[in-house]
């Protein structure tokens, strides 16, 4: 079975995150018999760091689907004419050597998204169906789907999945609002809480103090009340725990994510650090010695719940909601609803989870939630290997 993992990318550490996650499940089972990823997944060093096989295909590449760079051309038609057997020595692979796609693309349809990658993914699933290979879309995020648009390349997608995984309920119920076949539409929750952190180096220089992860979709894919909210939000954990001598820094989840933390800091001068880690393991692993977290990126929150980190969170969608429904978390999400309510809800959380006592009865309370959810996450890759092999 040669099975590739779709969506992923070492850019986005919630993406990464998902990549170790599928590819920690797929080295154990021997029916695997290589696990793939395109050209434009990482580079050389990054996959082979993780025993991939390099994935040679024009639907790597962005739109025109019809070209591709004028340096992988050569490679691309070199690979092709290749026997099977030398592809496999040399562990590269062609569109055609692939059974299995599993799809770990994440937030991506909803009418919140943009439209180009939705109409590519559908054209990508209609191509693997007539290739008669299965196609699973890993937990993540759907709908709403109002939109016309958005609305029909995701019934297209639907239509030519094997599987589909449902984050969340409300996801679920947007996939079957749809109205199209919807029995091989199952729930399950995100399973990157499978994956085992790794602590960097410098780790134990910033154990203990208090994790703020910003999110810049939180100013572009919001309203301009939102944004003043949220502005207000970020500004207001900063000084509230650096008035109590917490010692806050900023972890940057996601690149586009520095040049905000760089003007949000900018009036506390260089008294908030700010840190940014190449793996996504680190970050996980960073996440894991903190005091609290106060996140606003799905993945930063997910990291600290399945680790039994007591987590403030605000979000801008409903998967946001949703998560913290799973670990029971509901007193710890902020509605940025008025500044007066934010602000008043944040100085509890904070002064709450500050509370050594109080921050330990949360941590057991989360450690115990999150045994459950990682034995749900387990019984997915059950029934994924279990339908493979059917």
């Amino acid at each position: 079975m040669n099975i590739l993992i779709h969506g992923t990318n070492f850019v986005n550490k919630g993406a990464e995150l998902m990549l170790h996650a599928i590819n920690q499940q797929l080295q154990n089972w021997e029916e695997c018999q290589s696990v793939s990823v395109s050209l434009s997944t990482g580079n050389f060093r990054q996959r082979k760091q993780l025993d991939l096989t390099h994935l040679i295909w024009r639907e790597a590449f962005r739109p025109p689907y019809d070209r591709i760079p004028y340096t992988i051309y050569p490679i691309y038609w070199s690979a092709k004419v290749l026997p099977k057997f030398i592809r496999r020595a040399i562990n590269i692979s062609i569109e055609t050597d692939i059974d299995v796609v599993l799809d770990a693309s994440g937030f991506f349809l909803s009418d919140q998204c943009g439209i180009s990658k939705q109409q590519r993914m559908a054209i990508l699933c209609q191509k693997w169906k007539s290739q008669r290979k299965k196609v699973i879309l890993l937990p993540q995020a759907f709908g709403p789907f109002n939109n016309t648009q958005v609305r029909e390349a995701a019934q297209t997608i639907l239509q030519n999945a094997d599987l589909v995984f449902a984050r969340d309920e409300i996801s679920y119920e947007e996939i079957t609002k749809l109205g199209k076949m919807t029995n091989h539409v199952k729930l399950f929750p995100d399973f990157t809480n499978l994956v085992d952190a790794i602590e960097p180096s410098y780790g134990h220089q910033i154990h203990d103090r208090v994790c703020v992860i910003l999110n810049y979709r939180m100013i572009d894919r919001t309203s301009e009340e939102s944004r003043d909210l949220y502005l207000t939000f970020i500004q207001s954990c900063l000084e509230i725990l650096h008035d109590k001598r917490l010692k806050p820094y900023i972890l940057i989840h996601e690149l586009e994510d520095y040049e905000f933390a760089l003007d949000i800091t900018q009036s506390f001068g260089s008294q908030i650090q700010i840190i940014k880690v190449d793996s996504s393991l680190h970050l996980k692993g960073i996440i894991k010695n903190s005091r609290f977290v106060i996140s606003s990126r799905f993945h930063g929150a997910v990291s600290a719940l399945s680790q039994g980190v007591p987590c403030i969170v605000s979000g801008w969608s409903h998967k946001y909601n949703e998560l913290i429904k799973d670990y029971q978390n509901e007193r710890y999400l902020i509605e940025l609803t008025s500044k007066e309510e934010t602000l008043k809800h944040l100085k509890t959380a904070i002064s709450e989870l500050n509370d050594r006592e109080v921050r330990s009865l949360v941590s057991n309370r989360l450690i115990k939630l999150a045994l459950r959810q990682k034995n749900i996450s387990n019984n997915m890759w059950d029934e994924i290997r279990k339908y493979l092999n059917d």
